[in-house]
């Protein structure tokens, strides 16, 4: 399965629930599905960066989130396809990240062993 990341902008309301909810549902339809979720991270309400109109209101609040998760390409249309009746979503977009987690990961880093100078007693720099 492919994976997939989801960056999602939501209308602010005062309790915390509408948010939970929403991720809540996002992330059940995936594993409902028989996707994984792998990360959800909520980056805060935010002040957005023009206003922004979306099921017949304006917006210049907004909560922004992410989540990271393995699914069908058949199952992101119809996430996408909540995701644009939800009268709580302002904006939404899904990235692909790679067909397999083995392609996101990237491998460390190699050490690079320095070689030690060891000064001559002609150098300058032991004078």
């Amino acid at each position: 399965m492919p994976l997939y990341q989801m960056f999602c902008i939501a209308s602010h309301f005062r309790e915390y629930k509408q948010i939970k909810d929403l991720v809540t549902m996002s992330a059940m339809h995936v594993m409902n599905e028989g996707g994984v979720v792998r990360n959800i991270q909520f980056d805060g309400t935010k002040t957005l960066p023009e206003r922004m109109r979306r099921h017949k209101q304006y917006y210049t609040i907004g909560d922004y989130w992410k989540m990271d998760f393995d699914t069908s390409p058949r199952t992101l249309r119809t996430l996408a396809g909540i995701m644009r009746r939800d009268h709580r979503v302002i904006r939404w977009t899904m990235l692909k990240l790679g067909e397999k987690a083995e392609d996101v990961v990237t491998s460390p880093e190699q050490t690079v062993e320095r070689q030690s100078i060891t000064p001559s007693i002609n150098s300058p720099f032991w004078l």
